[in-house]
């Protein structure tokens, strides 16, 4: 996953509401560079069981939009952890998983280990970024 530019977190204001856009966008982003099946690599699909995902055409397997992404095995409504990520990542000083519990009407474990999901995924692409920039000075 890339990090968001300023366009792109004002868009999951408006995701808010609709589960439907929330996985039409999260498709359009996870596939923005084409379908690679995560079990065989192929490159062929079709359409999956569930909404947005995709079946691979050479191995069967049918791949969640969710999966390999910090939205999979949500406990909770795709259109809540699309609000949550964004204020997680919008606001600066940082907020609480007591504060995102009571926000989003959830329980504080709950949005504990998805504010900890998102901090990771930020910290590795923070860290990928470092590594490029890291060899292009070599």
């Amino acid at each position: 996953m890339k990090l968001f530019k300023q366009e792109d977190l004002d868009i999951f204001v408006r995701l808010s509401k609709d589960n439907r856009l929330c996985y039409k966008f999260l498709s359009e982003l996870k596939w923005s560079e084409g379908f690679h099946c995560s079990r065989c690599k192929g490159i062929s699909y079709i359409k999956g069981k569930k909404i947005h995902s995709r079946r691979c055409r050479n191995c069967g397997y049918d791949e969640s939009v969710t999966s390999g992404t910090i939205f999979h095995k949500l406990k909770f409504d795709i259109c809540k952890a699309m609000a949550m990520f964004y204020d997680i990542i919008k606001i600066k000083e940082g907020v609480t998983s007591v504060s995102l519990a009571k926000r989003y009407n959830l329980n504080q474990k709950t949005t504990w280990k998805f504010r900890q999901k998102v901090l990771k995924a930020k910290a590795n692409i923070l860290m990928q970024e470092l590594h490029t920039c890291n060899g292009n000075l070599s």
